[in-house]
């Protein structure tokens, strides 16, 4: 098989959804010799932030000098982006001889898209020999497909409402369901501010006898200085003070990300991982994580984020009114048909002077026309481009050097470009 077909196998698979549940990884993982008890871990699940700080602890884990695998989806551009090492990719030539190794087994026990792929990922750091895995969960946590592991931490980033016809309709209800990572004597990261997902993951912590600990709680920074390269801050912590760290992923959000990633890092280092304070400094400073307020260009300013929910986007807007007040805004809006885009949009209008939908290359996009529709309700200044690449050609001829474009929605619609650029 080529590369290509291969990922046209899997993709095939990918149609028939998400399959959440543990049985069919536990099975597959032992007719593979169960790769992924072969390192150490770290789990992160979360409503927002989790890939950011996943990044994070895989970065600074790096600058330390460790081998450390990555494990996060979706990918943005190519496939090989969900498991890499280091800085690397994994190897094309490893997924082609993964699925033809395994083609027989995937017959045998019918595992989904996300479980092959994760299957793949543990079998690739294994071969590899990391010494450290840094796995982001991908939908909830209790029946992921990642939840075979038993960390040397957890880490629940935050809570909010998502996937709510599979998680349940309350945060209480998906707290319980995120919290489902958490392992019996494992220490457990939050980042949440919300009472009632802290009681929660208190209660099943104190179940599971695993130590809670609130970022918030434990931790306090200040901010030097900020803009669209990353921030400034100084970093307290219960045990050390870290003087001039910059963090290299931009906006305030992404100092709670930074933290709670800090947070572990320091109960790796409590554990006796030999991780220096240089370390921690260059690991924030080189950290590479693709369309979170990625600056694609600078006239006109062009920034790309995967943000699909309404809080993710209000993160944006606040960014922005920070780092740029005043400037004009087009936001280019594509997004998968699960989502809340009529909220969504309610808070684009709010601070853009235009939008443009369009549609990500994607069975599950949201068809432009019913976008059309809700825009019409809030008397929002829009147009309609389906193709993500003309729907960016055309923000570009409309923008001034002085404007914002802000392409967001969806991991689809900025990997377009993305790929587009790549091209170029």
């Amino acid at each position: 098989m080529t590369y290509r077909e291969t990922l046209d196998f899997l993709y095939s698979i990918e149609r028939f959804g998400i399959k959440l549940g543990l049985e069919r990884i536990r099975a597959y993982l032992d007719a593979i010799d169960n790769p992924q008890d072969k390192y150490p871990t770290v789990h992160i699940a979360g409503t927002n932030g989790k890939g950011s700080t996943a990044a994070f602890i895989q970065s600074i884990l790096t600058a330390a000098g460790f081998k450390v695998g990555l494990l996060t989806s979706p990918h943005l551009v190519d496939f090989t982006e969900r498991m890499r090492i280091g800085y690397r990719n994994c190897e094309e030539n490893f997924v082609v001889r993964f699925v033809e190794k395994n083609r027989k087994l995937m017959d045998d026990i019918p595992v989904s898209f996300f479980e092959i792929t994760t299957a793949m990922a543990f079998e690739y750091f294994a071969e590899k020999e990391v010494d450290f895995a840094v796995i982001e969960v991908g939908m909830g946590g209790r029946l992921d497909a990642t939840n075979v592991i038993t960390p040397l931490v957890s880490i629940i980033t935050n809570i909010s409402l998502e996937h709510t016809k599979s998680l349940g309709d309350t945060v209480e209800l998906i707290a319980r369901e995120k919290a489902g990572i958490i392992k019996p004597g494992v220490p457990c990261i939050t980042a949440s501010r919300d009472r009632r997902v802290r009681k929660t993951l208190r209660e099943i912590c104190k179940q599971r006898n695993s130590n809670l600990i609130s970022v918030h709680d434990e931790n306090q920074w200040l901010v030097k200085n900020l803009n669209f390269k990353g921030t400034n801050i100084e970093a307290f912590t219960r045990t050390r003070k870290y003087n001039n760290i910059f963090v290299g992923l931009p906006g305030r959000h992404q100092l709670e990300n930074a933290l709670t990633a800090l947070t572990a890092i320091e109960i790796l280092r409590n554990r006796d991982v030999k991780i220096t304070d240089r370390a921690v400094l260059a690991g924030f400073r080189d950290v590479k994580w693709k369309g979170r307020l990625q600056v694609l260009s600078e006239k006109p300013l062009v920034l790309a984020d995967v943000a699909h929910n309404t809080a993710c986007i209000e993160v944006i807007r606040d960014t922005i009114k920070e780092l740029a007040p005043g400037k004009k805004i087009i936001t280019i809006f594509g997004v998968l048909s699960d989502k809340d885009y009529n909220h969504i949009l309610w808070d684009i209008q709010k601070f853009s002077q235009s939008i443009i939908l369009t549609k990500p290359s994607s069975e599950r996009a949201a068809d432009p026309a019913d976008l059309e529709e809700a825009a019409k309700t809030l008397k929002a200044n829009f147009v309609v481009i389906p193709n993500v690449r003309e729907a960016f050609q055309t923000a570009l001829k409309k923008a001034d050097a002085d404007d914002i474009i802000l392409l967001t929605g969806s991991h689809y619609t900025v990997g377009e470009v993305l790929s587009e650029l790549h091209k170029t």
